[in-house]
């Protein structure tokens, strides 16, 4: 093989590489943009719910059912928001605790940050299904 030949399959080999990391980063950036709408969306839901319990308390009437529902909302978006941090931590190959939410090696067995074990079930779902699930939950996020 000529050292053109061989200059042209090290060019192929490394545009290869090149196209993988930028897919890892598209992947991981879509991802942080989805955390920082659920994000809004939570600061909205806690200002709604403020509101909602200071006109409750001015007026001496009380609402349970619709705190109760804005409570349900605001777990439900720290729950998206936590799989999606989890989603991020896995394409980097991190671990997630679930105790804190610090990101950790791949090879650890205790948080770095709090101390707390490990547990396997803080690993995410295989990259290929993370991107498959967030664009479906892109469709039914949109129904709150």
């Amino acid at each position: 093989m000529g050292m053109f030949e061989e200059f042209v399959v090290k060019a192929k080999n490394a545009a290869g590489v090149v196209g993988e990391k930028a897919g890892y980063f598209v992947d991981v950036s879509k991802i942080n943009i989805n955390i920082a709408e659920e994000n809004n969306e939570l600061k909205k839901k806690y200002q709604e719910l403020g509101k909602l319990v200071y006109d409750s308390e001015k007026s001496g009437t009380s609402d349970a059912i619709k705190v109760e529902n804005y409570i349900k909302q605001i777990d439900d978006i720290n729950e998206k928001i936590c799989k999606l941090k989890s989603e991020v931590a896995s394409l980097k190959k991190k671990l997630v605790c679930c105790s804190c939410g610090n990101q950790n090696d791949s090879d650890s067995k205790y948080c770095c940050k709090c101390g707390k074990e490990l547990a396997v079930k803080c690993e995410v779902i295989s990259n290929s299904n993370s991107l498959e699930n967030q664009e479906q939950g892109d469709t039914n996020n949109k129904i709150n």
